[in-house]
């Protein structure tokens, strides 16, 4: 992580690798294995790389190496806050007159689900949600 403080504060974070940036949530990697190494390891755990942690357990993240319960929780919640915050905003107020105006709204929240879900969305006499 020596070399990653350097890269973040010359470069932002945005130059950042993927395997980097769960490098600084893990923080720290386990006897011989770096951070970055660890963090490898979660990438490389299926082919859909990154986007594998959207729905990731605890018991899959723990089964590797060097990553415990604390790692796998640091991780889900980093996961988690981004959902949030990707699905944060001023929705309440935008008028629904449309289907494409309600899928966009639902979009971030539905984008990572396993399986078919059913919502349903009450707007009122303004066609804004409720």
């Amino acid at each position: 992580m020596k070399g990653l403080g350097k890269s973040y504060t010359n470069m932002g974070v945005k130059s950042l690798s993927n395997a980097e940036l769960i490098a600084v949530i893990i923080r720290t990697g386990y006897g011989e294995d770096t951070a970055i190494d660890l963090a490898n390891r979660i990438l490389s755990m299926d082919n859909s790389g990154i986007s594998y942690l959207s729905h990731a357990t605890v018991e899959e993240l723990t089964s590797i190496r060097g990553i415990g319960n604390c790692k796998a929780a640091q991780i889900i919640a980093a996961i988690e806050l981004g959902k949030r915050i990707s699905r944060y905003g001023g929705e309440d107020k935008i008028k629904v007159d449309s289907p494409m105006v309600l899928a966009q709204l639902l979009m971030e929240e539905m984008r990572y689900l396993n399986k078919e879900h059913f919502k349903i969305a009450i707007l009122d006499t303004k066609k804004t949600r409720l």
